[in-house]
């Protein structure tokens, strides 16, 4: 058995304020779990995305979730929960002068990089490159096709 405290586990490098990996700090191996804490104008994820073989769920705790889908923008509010198919492509984030908190949980688990971006810039989708910054406080993320920046909501 491990047991922790949300406000324990974990950081990992996010486009929201927090982010925090139960996943990694219970040690789960089948599915990923994720705590979000999204100022106003904040995202949940680097930019419109989906996973060839993983569902997510996002549950929203408080405020409320926007996410870009191929159908238009939906809200998701305090206490609501929405599911993304394997393939569905997303792009969550808060439009809200309000503090958007969400868990969110995606099965099977993917490598960090497992999803496919569709570029704001050229509009191809394709897997992303990766680097962390000079810094190393955050994860960038470009296209493979024109080599833009894709971490940015545009």
């Amino acid at each position: 058995m491990k047991r922790t405290q949300i406000t324990a586990a974990d950081t990992r490098m996010s486009t929201a304020s927090v982010c925090r990996s139960v996943t990694d700090s219970l040690g789960i191996d089948g599915f990923e779990w994720n705590y979000y804490r999204a100022a106003p104008e904040e995202t949940l994820s680097v930019c419109y995305h989906a996973h060839p073989d993983e569902e997510e769920i996002f549950h929203v705790i408080e405020g409320t979730a926007t996410f870009e889908t191929e159908q238009g923008k939906i809200s998701v509010d305090a206490g609501e929960v929405v599911r993304f198919e394997p393939g569905e492509f997303q792009h969550g984030f808060n439009e809200t002068d309000e503090q958007l908190t969400v868990l969110a949980f995606s099965a099977p688990r993917e490598p960090e990089i497992g999803g496919i971006i569709e570029c704001p810039h050229c509009g191809e989708r394709d897997q992303p490159r990766a680097e962390t910054s000079a810094d190393g406080t955050n994860r960038l993320y470009f296209c493979t096709v024109c080599d833009a920046e894709v971490n940015r909501k545009d």
